[in-house]
């Protein structure tokens, strides 16, 4: 018995690593814009003297990007892979099991 829940652990690992890997790059994205205004206020600063124009536009433009695009893993463009995939897969086996369970009583 020990063997079979040793297996479904093993399992669960291996399908909730991805989503949850996700989510992390997904923090680590977000990470990074927050370094990007960081720098944007330190290029824009009071006391900078050697403010550089082009630097500024370069750094405006990343975050603008990023923020227009930001990141998302989906399997086919449907399913999210981040830390919302092991609920969403709890909710459609508690959803399917529930009419299953009606159609029993049917025959």
């Amino acid at each position: 018995m020990s063997l079979d829940y040793l297996t479904l652990i093993q399992s669960a690992i291996i399908l909730f690593s991805v989503p949850l890997s996700a989510s992390m790059l997904s923090f680590q994205s977000e990470k990074m814009r927050i370094i990007l205004y960081d720098m944007l206020l330190e290029e824009k600063g009071h006391f900078n003297l050697s403010f550089n124009k082009s630097r500024y536009r370069d750094i405006q433009r990343l975050i603008n990007y990023l923020e227009a695009r930001p990141f998302k893993l989906r399997a086919c463009r449907v399913v999210p892979l981040d830390g919302s995939l092991p609920i969403l897969i709890l909710n459609l086996c508690v959803t399917y099991l529930i009419v299953i369970i009606q159609f029993t009583h049917i025959y």
